[in-house]
């Protein structure tokens, strides 16, 4: 699985420069626990991606490309950092997860 990642990151830094070069910049966890999917999160001043393999290998190498890009766009729209304002945490996920998807 970790060189499926591996391929996939370099694939997307050749496609997509912009979010291949924020990809290899992040700490990468394999944590079955901890998501049923993927999902980006705030380790200190750095940021984690964390990805379950069980998902992962489901998905075709598009699929996976197109995922790691909605979770970099987490964090190039300042979702991790700029959200504590808002009422309702679980709305405020959804409501990003539109946005991006949009996008």
């Amino acid at each position: 699985m970790i060189k499926n990642i591996l391929k996939i990151s370099k694939d997307l830094l050749y496609e997509q420069p912009f979010y291949g070069s924020i990809l290899i910049s992040l700490l990468k966890e394999i944590d079955n626990k901890k998501t049923n999917t993927a999902c980006v999160g705030l380790n200190g001043i750095m940021f984690k991606l964390s990805i379950n393999s069980e998902f992962w290998d489901t998905l075709s190498d598009n699929h996976k490309k197109g995922l790691l890009i909605h979770e970099l766009g987490h964090i190039c729209n300042f979702h991790l950092t700029e959200y504590r304002h808002l009422e309702n945490a679980e709305i405020a996920n959804i409501a990003m997860d539109i946005y991006i998807n949009q996008n």
